[in-house]
């Protein structure tokens, strides 16, 4: 980060560059997905198609995602602007299926897992898989659905800590 400060000759943003960062160590750490720093000052036209640009871009547009479906928003009479909120939202969903999909192929031939949260994931996902659902016979394990929205859950909470709009509601 102070690198990019340097060599752009400052910041514009301490806020923004923070929660990018933030975003790094959460892509980084969490799913072994890692991304060079991009400060604020650099524009980025249509970053959307890597994990951490469009989680940023879904994560910026919560609420919108929460109200219109993403499908719905990449339709031609939509604004560009939600259009670009409707292909990070699909950009972001396949990227988890992705790496999820990795880390399960892994998991199945037996070559060594990353040890990141997403191997945590695709044990679920795979238990999921394997369950017979019946009476006395509970549901184990996660669906590809639920582990998309407990990371989405995850990196929603990163994201209201570092976003001074959002955090002032925080309880």
């Amino acid at each position: 980060m102070t690198e990019s400060w340097i060599n752009t000759h400052g910041f514009s943003s301490v806020q923004e560059d923070t929660r990018t960062l933030s975003l790094n160590v959460l892509a980084s750490a969490g799913l072994r997905n890692s991304h060079d720093f991009q400060s604020s000052n650099t524009a980025v036209i249509d970053g959307s198609k890597n994990y951490r640009d469009a989680l940023q871009i879904v994560l910026d547009n919560a609420t919108t995602l929460m109200h219109f479906p993403s499908w719905l928003l990449k339709a031609p009479f939509v604004p560009k602007s939600w259009v670009r909120v409707g292909k990070a939202a699909s950009y972001f969903r396949s990227h988890i299926i992705k790496m999820l999909d990795d880390e399960m192929e892994a998991f199945k031939d037996g070559r060594p897992e990353s040890g990141s949260l997403m191997t945590s994931f695709a044990h679920a996902v795979d238990l999921h898989d394997r369950e017979v659902i019946g009476p006395g016979n509970p549901q184990k394990g996660l669906s590809v659905d639920e582990v998309l929205g407990n990371l989405f859950v995850l990196n929603f909470r990163q994201y209201i800590v570092f976003h001074d709009d959002a955090a002032s509601w925080q309880p």
